[in-house]
């Protein structure tokens, strides 16, 4: 008897942080949302005088999806600016960007990317039918995969740990992910509704 009242309370419980979650999103769907871009790939060039050749290596940048805006470059062309962000070259080292970052997607040409306003767009992966026609930088979404990607302004690019160019790159990903716990909220619900089935 007493392992039936348990169960009910569990049960109860779940249904009650499912619908805790769904009002949460329902009531306040324009909610701004912490988000990473990561853009990773494997790149040749030079820091400084340290030469280093085909090593993997990891953009990541943060940024707010309230602070996306159409403003500058048409209704076609999210894009969020006065960020921060780092990239970490494989046995080479971790630099921080020192000119404050962009991160943008043309729709139009299906191409999303980075940049700064001294070099201007630094990586750009256009690829198309994957839904960058529509992507707006406020949800997730990827990974997509460019193997050669424009890169061709990455020229020495002020870091925190000296100036970098890249001479070649290829095979650059792109993935946005928002808040883990934005994430874990809705994959907690998921659990809960799966275990329910069982």
């Amino acid at each position: 008897m007493m392992k039936g009242i348990i169960v009910k309370e569990k049960t109860s419980l779940a249904i009650l942080l499912i619908i805790a979650v769904i009002c949460i999103v329902a009531v306040n769907p324009a909610q701004a949302t912490p988000i990473t871009f990561s853009f990773t790939g494997a790149g040749s060039g030079n820091l400084d005088t340290t030469v280093f050749t085909d090593v993997a290596f990891e953009v990541l940048i943060s940024a707010d999806t309230d602070d996306v805006s159409y403003d500058i470059y048409g209704p076609d062309i999210p894009i969020i600016e006065d960020l921060s962000g780092t990239i970490d070259i494989s046995g080479v080292g971790i630099g921080t960007f020192v000119e404050p970052l962009y991160v943008f997607d043309n729709q139009t040409t299906n191409a999303v990317g980075f940049g700064n306003r001294t070099e201007y767009d630094l990586i750009d992966l256009p690829v198309i039918s994957v839904g960058l026609d529509t992507y707006d930088l406020t949800t997730y979404f990827g990974p997509i995969t460019d193997q050669d990607p424009f890169f061709g302004q990455f020229v020495n690019v002020k870091l925190s740990i000296g100036a970098l160019t890249f001479t070649s790159m290829s095979y650059a990903t792109f993935t946005a992910v928002p808040e883990p716990g934005t994430v874990l909220l809705v994959a907690l619900g998921g659990l809960v509704i799966r275990r329910r089935q069982r």
